[in-house]
């Protein structure tokens, strides 16, 4: 999968290592589930046959076709179930083959598209290795990804579950919510991906071997585990309050440090085209006071300067301590502040002038709103991570998990 993608899945919650499955379903059990309220019921972990595996022939990407794998072939309904059909509504199903590669709770199905979807993802892991190694990293990833798939199945099946038993009627909204979410984060990838409109999503989508489909229930997905996680998190009270964000603050200084930044135009005058170095001077002088007067620093340098600033528009080499050329420009720059212009500064080959544009002194963020809310990001999503661990461990032991031979 490519950059924006990537970048949009940094920016999810830690919730977002599952991938959306919810279209194999109606709209009332997007989120996973069945039609109707089923108490849980502690059962055995349950699993047949080896975990499916990754096949011998290298994964060529971008692709159309799914990489074949150990798995069942089962038919799936797309229509929605006689339970939720309004009475005089019902259709004929329409029937689906898809390649399952497991089953959770008896209910939810993993299937090959979606690992296969995921490792395209993690396509970085293995695409420059080659033979054994190549073999071995691919069915590592598979059973990886696919091992993440199944937890999202658990974690969903355990939410649909709890909201049918305690608050039916909110599944709708939920669904809503989860679509909402969707919809925005399809629309920042198209932007990412300079995509003008529908059409070439998909387009672009089906050159990638992905379906758009499937793409966008990852999202949705994504953000039925994150409704779950966060209304966790509240009924626990387990929220992010204020001190806790000024204590990691504290803990965790070398995180916040600023370091020294300085941008800045440089003019320079060449005493060997003078006949005297008082004549230089002068020349010199005359420039500063027009860079002082407002003047265009690069057009200065272009027009009148006679260094090589004058080739880079004026633009001066190296922005940290350290980097700055030529280094007996440092001690004058360092001690500016911005928009202000230096004296006239001497060296064997003629005179500088120098424009400090922007200076960040080194130092220690603030802890500011804009700081406070990113902390409280980090601390929650820390938070969630170690939420969906525990879910995730119990929910193993409680529910039949049935991985196809």
């Amino acid at each position: 999968m490519d950059a924006p993608f990537r970048r949009l899945r940094l920016a999810a919650s830690l919730s977002a290592i599952a991938l959306c499955g919810c279209g194999l379903f109606d709209h009332h059990t997007r989120c996973g589930g069945t039609s109707e309220a089923e108490p849980e019921k502690p059962t055995k972990v349950e699993t047949r046959g080896q975990m499916p595996v990754a096949p011998t022939a290298p994964l060529v990407l971008p692709q159309t076709n799914p990489l074949p794998t150990p798995s069942l072939t089962a038919t799936v309904s797309t229509a929605p179930s006689a339970a939720v059909i309004p009475a005089g509504l019902g259709q004929p199903q329409v029937q689906t083959q898809v390649k399952v590669v497991a089953t959770v709770a008896g209910e939810l199905i993993v299937t090959d598209d979606e690992v296969i979807m995921m490792m395209k993802e993690r396509a970085g892991d293995f695409v420059n290795l080659a033979g054994e190694e190549r073999e071995k990293k691919e069915k590592q990833v598979y059973r990886e990804e696919l091992r993440k798939l199944i937890e999202r199945e658990l974690i969903l099946h355990d939410f649909i579950v709890k909201i049918r038993k305690n608050k039916p009627a909110a599944l709708d909204e939920v669904w809503e919510q989860a679509r909402q979410s969707a919809d925005r984060q399809i629309r920042e990838f198209r932007r990412l991906a300079k995509l003008e409109n529908e059409e070439t999503f998909t387009q672009y989508m089906r050159f990638r071997g992905t379906d758009a489909v499937m793409f966008k229930r990852f999202f949705e997905r994504t953000a039925c585990m994150s409704i779950f996680l966060n209304s966790l998190l509240k009924e626990s009270g387990r929220g992010v309050a204020l001190v806790q964000i000024e204590d990691y603050y504290r803990s965790f200084p070398k995180e916040f440090q600023i370091a020294e930044r300085i941008r800045w135009q440089h003019l320079f005058v060449s005493t060997s085209r003078f006949a005297t170095p008082a004549d230089a001077k002068l020349y010199a002088e005359w420039l500063q006071k027009s860079v002082k007067e407002g003047r265009d620093v690069a057009a200065l340098a272009k027009e009148y300067g006679h260094g090589d600033s004058a080739l880079r528009s004026g633009e001066g080499i190296g922005d940290k301590p350290g980097e700055i050329r030529p280094t007996e420009l440092e001690p004058a720059l360092l001690a500016m502040k911005a928009d202000q212009v230096s004296e006239l500064i001497q060296d064997a080959n003629g005179i500088h002038i120098v424009k400090v544009q922007e200076r960040v002194v080194a130092g220690t963020k603030p802890l500011d709103e804009t700081l406070q809310l990113i902390i409280r990001n980090k601390l929650t999503e820390r938070a969630m991570k170690l939420e969906r661990d525990r879910i995730v461990t119990d929910l193993w032991r409680k529910h039949t998990v049935v991985i196809a031979e």
